[in-house]
């Protein structure tokens, strides 16, 4: 076929693209010497759950994982290797020590398109980094165009223009550092505005930064807060500080984005007889103890699945207790598959289908979701709740009786994923100067 090819098409540039990490790929490689003008190597393939995480791996697969496996396919043509190399200086690297001939950065270049322009100014502190967070192959698994978490002007680059320089400098106040405040202060801070952003806890990141302690989330988070540490230079940052309306009305602000998020969902259901925890409180440390561990996790995020990784990890019998209808139901499906490799892994016993009823001295109780009459209880010294979230409401409403302008994004308005709040965070503001002009007319 590829002699077929190149007699039919003989200016095309011709290259195959092989699994790295394959047998039958290395077997067959030197047959392709003469053939092609490139060989191109990349992690994973498609005939399997596991293997398919290799397609596009997400952390905690290391940084320029590709790497280890390039030797025995250079067989002539020039090499082309890809696979979790987002770093323009590694990249520089990997090329510089013979590993590969050239790379590719998918994921880098749609979370940052001008990262090749930026590394040649020696401008690498300005390169917008891919959190790994695979929304981008999310999109495009579900028919739908390419989008980026942590930049959302991929893919609306006609409707959603970088934002200008103001001549009208205004003060914006921006209410909680999660993915979606953070997005809103960096657009007001892009813009030239006046900012000032408030956070309760003593960091940024919201959710995010919770979920960062759990090793599937770690370089997310990290990732995350270095973009926007660059993002939010010149950007007064009240840490440790809660906002309440009066407070932010005395500094005048020409708008105020409410971006204070969500609270665990508490079940009713009676708990007597058992220590329960939020799955919130155990990312956020210490872990707490109990030999046996269950983890009634609803499926929707997350956060049960990363509670019962640090749990087992910490030495607990831990049982994930699931209460939608597949493990890791809301996340993408690689991710959900390493996850299940992880957790299995550990030793965590998952359990299908299972309806939190409550609990007594006996255990904790469920039914099964789809047979309600059928009923199971778990033995259990530790019961952790990961049951979802709720918006923080009120604070836009007291901001309204004082007249100001207010915007609204994120969790506070119902939960929704980062690449979600992110964009609303940014589009909160984008309207900032159109809403300066109706002020002056």
């Amino acid at each position: 076929m590829l002699d077929v090819v190149k007699k039919a098409a003989p200016r095309l540039a011709l290259g195959v693209r092989l699994s790295a990490d394959s047998e039958a790929a290395r077997a067959v490689v030197a047959e392709l010497a003469g053939r092609v003008d490139y060989v191109s190597v990349a992690l994973g393939e498609s005939s399997t759950y596991l293997g398919s995480v290799g397609i596009v791996p997400p952390p905690p697969v290391p940084e320029n994982a590709v790497a280890e496996f390039t030797t025995g396919f250079r067989v002539g043509p020039p090499l082309l290797a890809t696979s979790r190399i987002v770093d323009p200086t590694e990249a520089d690297r990997l090329i510089s020590a013979g590993v590969t001939d050239g790379v590719g950065m998918t994921r880098a270049l749609i979370t940052d398109p001008d990262l090749p322009r930026k590394a040649a100014e020696s401008r690498i502190d300005d390169v917008l980094r891919c959190i790994g967070c695979n929304a981008c192959i999310a999109h495009y698994h579900a028919g739908t165009g390419i989008a980026c978490t942590q930049n959302p002007r991929t893919g609306r680059e006609r409707t959603l223009p970088r934002p200008e320089r103001t001549v009208a400098r205004r003060r914006v106040v921006v209410v909680g550092a999660g993915p979606a405040g953070l997005a809103a202060a960096a657009e007001a801070n892009a813009a030239g505005h006046d900012v000032v952003l408030f956070e309760r806890r003593g960091r940024i990141g919201g959710q995010l930064a919770l979920a960062g302690a759990a090793p599937m989330h770690e370089e997310l988070a990290r990732s995350l807060a270095r973009n926007y540490e660059r993002l939010l230079r010149g950007v007064e940052i009240r840490l440790e500080t809660e906002a309440g309306a009066e407070a932010v009305a005395e500094l005048e602000p020409a708008l105020v984005v409410v971006a204070t998020g969500a609270r665990p969902y508490v079940p009713d259901v009676t708990l007597e007889g058992v220590m329960a925890v939020l799955a919130w409180e155990v990312l956020a440390g210490p872990a707490p103890e109990g030999r046996r561990v269950v983890v009634a996790d609803w499926g929707g995020d997350a956060s049960g699945l990363a509670a019962a990784e640090l749990l087992a990890a910490a030495g607990s019998e831990v049982t994930l207790a699931l209460g939608s209808a597949a493990f890791g139901e809301a996340l993408h499906q690689y991710q959900r598959n390493l996850y299940a490799q992880r957790l299995y892994r550990a030793g965590v016993t998952i359990a299908h289908h299972l309806d939190l009823l409550g609990a007594t001295a006996d255990g904790v109780r469920f039914r099964n979701l789809f047979a309600p009459e059928l009923e199971t209880t778990l033995p259990v010294d530790l019961l952790v709740l990961a049951s979802g979230r709720v918006p923080e409401r009120g604070l836009p409403e007291e901001l309204h009786a004082l007249g100001l302008a207010v915007e609204e994004a994120g969790d506070c308005l119902s939960p929704r994923s980062a690449e979600e709040a992110i964009l609303e965070g940014t589009l909160a503001v984008a309207g900032l100067a159109e809403h300066l002009e109706l002020l002056t007319q």
